[in-house]
């Protein structure tokens, strides 16, 4: 079991309790925040089931974290709070021990009302459909600035460029489903140098894709550029491992939720959520693990930790 508790008695006598049943709890320390909670489930994914006590979640309303709740088997809620509206069974305090163990391994049963296309699908699809239609829109005003005759040839030129620019982007878009899409693999660790991916000058080799790799940070770059700010990153090797850190300056670091794509379009725009879910993709694939976070300005910071490659193997990039 996943136990996600406040540290403090209670908490002490639910794990000696269950210690007592047989049932072994993973109960991790320091969790306060929707980020931390974030951060509990990807380190412990394959545990069940996993156990939420709301007051983890700090000060946010429960309709504000519902996507990252609805991820829970149970929810603990303390009296007198309120609980989310997301159908995942509640416990309220007080309670007695037996009834939250039998809530707990009560796992949730699909329902058996008509089935209905799954949430992300919806969430894909209208954020897929918003990013091309900004393409296209931005490409069809291009063309009508280019065919209006009274314009000078170099604003023509600069018309058709853009319109080649929005076409780039929108097969980057395609690119980019396509590499979340493709299998991996087995075997295969290619050797990337991640610091010249970045635009960095110095030479940082790491295990990971640098196709994906790569991708993300485009992604990545577009989107605060498109609020005319500028992505910061950086490559550094340590020990075995090789650290990027990526600041974006745009986004409040409160908003690092998770790294599935569906839920980060609930968040982001199209091209960040695309990005920051083909970082965690790359990352996940090379043996490696992210994480979203705050920076130190409150801005949203991902720190991506991937295997280092020998100096002695040739860098795919």
């Amino acid at each position: 079991m996943l136990l996600i508790h406040p540290a403090g008695p209670d908490r002490q006598a639910l794990v000696a309790y269950l210690t007592r049943r047989g049932v072994a709890a993973v109960v991790p320390d320091g969790v306060g925040s929707p980020i931390e909670v974030e951060s509990a489930l990807e380190a412990h994914a394959s545990i069940t089931p996993k156990v939420l006590h709301q007051s983890c979640l700090g000060t946010f309303e429960p309709e504000e974290v519902e996507s990252l709740i609805a991820r829970f088997d149970l929810v603990i809620v303390p009296k007198a709070a309120r609980a989310a509206t997301v159908r995942v069974p509640v416990l309220q305090e007080p309670y007695f021990l037996d009834e939250f163990l039998k809530a707990a391994q009560e796992r949730r049963r699909p329902a058996t009302a008509a089935p209905t296309v799954p949430a992300d699908v919806p969430a894909l699809l209208k954020g897929l459909a918003h990013a091309m239609n900004n393409v296209a829109t931005s490409s069809l005003g291009w063309l009508s600035l280019a065919d209006r005759p009274e314009i000078s040839e170099s604003k023509r030129r600069e018309a058709l460029t853009e319109v080649k620019n929005d076409i780039g982007r929108m097969s980057g878009i395609a690119k980019g489903l396509n590499l979340l899409a493709e299998p991996r693999v087995p075997g295969h660790r290619p050797a990337t140098d991640v610091a010249r991916l970045l635009g960095e000058n110095t030479s940082v080799r790491a295990h990971v894709e640098a196709e994906s790799f790569g991708a993300a940070f485009v992604f990545l770059r577009w989107a605060a550029e498109s609020e005319k700010k500028t992505l910061g990153a950086t490559a550094a090797r340590l020990g075995s491992e090789v650290v990027v850190t990526i600041d974006d300056p745009t986004v409040d670091g409160d908003r690092a939720h998770g790294f599935e794509l569906a839920r980060l379009l609930e968040r982001h725009r199209f091209a960040r959520a695309l990005g920051l879910a083909l970082l965690h993709h790359a990352t996940a694939r090379a043996g490696g693990h992210s994480l979203a976070t705050r920076g130190p300005h409150g801005t949203l910071r991902v720190v991506v930790h991937l295997p280092a490659a020998s100096e002695g193997l040739e860098a795919d990039a």
